[in-house]
């Protein structure tokens, strides 16, 4: 069954039929704190973060943005306010454990400057009843791990190949310590038996935010970019120089926070889908080390 699953302005679960190319209203949701709802499916649950599902489908469980800091005496510290804007979601299963990764995104910096998020909040799903109450195996506080990407990025696409690598695609960068700004045609990867990150030599053809999706066991992965163009990548181009050890070292775990080495080199990924004419930009030039 060939289903994708959709939220419409903020406010109605949707599904779109690939069989039949139909589209069709399952669920209404509310969105409570000023958040960004997002979807994820795991098998056949569909996971609704940071809204309330309004209908009573035992298959759609709700999961509200609770990540906190005990302080003491009771209190607590929000770590998820008003979260979800243009991050991006994807399911990772680690040792037979199904986890729903939150990538990305952004929020308001210490400067009062809205901009790219590095945070990547990882929510352990095996032991959640419908309202996304934890069992009695995962503690409340511990229900959400923190780790980072190795820039701050939004509006990325993300493919998880085999739950060995996650691949970041594009997307909109910031650079806290310039408080500058950068759309990114590189590819970062995640390699999760380590938590290292890595580029690849190759670059992706724009330099924009990009929709991703790679069918389970597929060929090729699609690639939309927000300039509204199509373009498709073999597989095999992605996993061949991580599995030779041809990955470019970021030098940087995801469980750091701390100075980038930006790689240089490059080259251009080939487009094995159509031929598309697309305007050329200059090559940015970055610096050699930056804080995030």
């Amino acid at each position: 069954q060939k289903i994708i699953y959709f939220i419409n302005n903020d406010q109605e679960i949707m599904t779109l039929d690939l069989n039949t190319k139909t589209i069709a209203i399952c669920g209404d949701v509310n969105i409570p704190n000023g958040n960004k709802a997002q979807i994820q499916r795991i098998k056949n649950k569909i996971y609704i973060l940071g809204a309330e599902e309004k209908s009573n489908n035992d298959n759609i469980i709700h999961i509200p943005y609770d990540a906190f800091k005990n302080k003491g005496a009771g209190s607590k510290l929000e770590l998820m306010e008003n979260y979800g804007s243009l991050c991006t979601t994807v399911a990772v299963t680690i040792k037979k454990h199904n986890y729903i990764f939150i990538l990305g995104g952004q929020k308001e910096h210490s400067k009062g400057v809205i901009a790219p998020n590095d945070e990547i909040w990882i929510l352990n799903v095996d032991h959640m009843d419908k309202n996304g109450v934890v069992g009695s195996l995962l503690t409340d506080d511990k229900k959400w791990m923190k780790r980072f990407l190795y820039l701050s990025s939004q509006s990325f696409g993300v493919i998880n190949y085999k739950n060995k690598y996650l691949y970041i695609f594009g997307g909109f960068q910031y650079y806290k310590k310039r408080n500058e700004f950068r759309l990114s045609d590189k590819i970062y990867v995640l390699e999760l038996s380590t938590g290292k990150w890595y580029q690849l030599a190759e670059t992706l053809p724009d330099q924009c935010g990009y929709f991703v999706c790679y069918p389970e066991n597929g060929k090729v992965v699609h690639l939309f970019s927000w300039r509204g163009k199509y373009y498709t990548i073999s597989i095999n181009d992605l996993v061949k120089p991580m599995d030779n050890g041809q990955g470019i070292d970021c030098s940087r775990e995801w469980i750091d926070q701390g100075k980038t080495v930006m790689p240089t080199k490059s080259f251009v990924l080939q487009n094995m889908g159509p031929k598309i004419e697309f305007d050329e930009e200059e090559e940015q030039q970055d610096d050699q080390k930056d804080d995030k």
